[in-house]
């Protein structure tokens, strides 16, 4: 104890204003002490303390994190999306040119069509295997009206015998910027592709689901690859009412049937939910995974706390029965620990 508290006179002598000030001496010495025990205590705990403020603080960064996250993901996705035009049909096709894509586009009930060549590859990775890629032609990467391909690194747009990667599948390649990426075609004809650029595509599944590259090439490299630059899919924007799936289905189905009677057999037809991405179908299961996660890196840190508190009270046994002896009541004693 302070010298301050052993020659305290007893209380009720002297004036009301000296009981205060002695009141309030004692009361800041008391606080003092109790601060300077516990700081021993974390001290003498080092290991202890050094465990739990650890784990509280990934807790709370995870938490935070996920949170953070959620509310970006809800609220920047739908504006990024809505801002590369995405398509309000795609329907696959075999092989059209460029004349049936501009009949299509004259349909009153069109705004927009865009015919791309959606092909499989395969190409040769760092390691010296062969793996899947799903390869892109456009006719104009600069001037494309909907389901906008943006540049992000390198050449813009893909030169006579180069291609591009999609930003988030480049790891997938094993290869970097001006490397040249080796392509087997169908039909086992091998050519070199000089990787000159990324690009950000918001209209592919990110590859880490599909596993598969996203390329882009020219028209031009497709016939020097031996494959056919005429086009094989066929991006729709309606002309009225967008966001209407049931609306966009119709007028899908009404293009479907011009060209199947122009002689194009069509295989599919995707209407995709209007304005959605298609991350955001499996989003909130993804959320709520990872919010479950960071409730319980909190919770499992609260309980190291209440361990670790335990554990400390157990040992001090003795000095806890020692305060209560001295006059400590049990409200000062738990707010030292606390």
């Amino acid at each position: 104890m302070d010298s301050s508290l052993k020659t305290a006179p007893p209380e009720g002598t002297g004036t009301p204003f000296s009981r205060s000030l002695r009141r309030k001496l004692l009361d800041t010495s008391l606080i003092s002490l109790r601060w300077r025990k516990a700081w021993r205590d974390l001290w003498l705990n080092k290991l202890r303390s050094f465990l739990v403020i650890l784990s509280m603080a990934i807790g709370i960064f995870a938490f935070g994190l996920i949170l953070g996250t959620r509310s970006t993901i809800l609220s920047e996705l739908p504006v990024h999306y809505m801002a590369v035009v995405p398509a309000s049909a795609i329907v696959h096709t075999s092989l059209i040119n460029d004349d049936m894509v501009e009949t299509i586009e004259h349909m009153p009930e069109i705004a927009v069509a865009d015919g791309r060549v959606n092909v499989i590859v395969r190409f040769l990775n760092g390691d010296g295997e062969w793996h899947d890629m799903q390869l892109f032609a456009l006719d104009d990467y600069e001037n494309s009206r909907i389901n906008i391909i943006r540049p992000k690194s390198g050449s813009w747009p893909p030169h006579d015998r180069g291609i591009l990667i999609e930003r988030n599948s480049l790891y997938l390649t094993g290869a970097q910027l001006n490397d040249e990426l080796i392509v087997e075609t169908s039909d086992g004809h091998q050519r070199a592709l000089h990787l000159e650029g990324l690009v950000h595509d918001m209209n592919q599944l990110p590859a880490q689901v599909t596993g598969v590259p996203y390329g882009y090439v020219n028209r031009d490299t497709l016939d020097w690859l031996g494959i056919s630059s005429n086009y094989n899919e066929l991006q729709l924007l309606v002309a009225g009412n967008r966001m209407n799936k049931g609306h966009n289905r119709e007028v899908a189905e009404l293009v479907r049937e011009k060209l199947e009677k122009a002689g194009a057999y069509v295989y599919w037809v995707e209407v995709p939910e209007p304005g959605q991405h298609l991350v955001e179908e499996f989003m909130p299961a993804i959320i709520l995974l990872m919010t479950s996660l960071g409730v319980l890196a909190l919770i499992l840190s609260a309980f190291l706390v209440i361990n670790v508190i335990t554990a400390v009270m157990t040992q001090q046994q003795r000095q806890i029965g020692l305060m209560k002896i001295v006059g400590a009541r049990t409200p000062q004693i738990t707010s030292i620990y606390l």
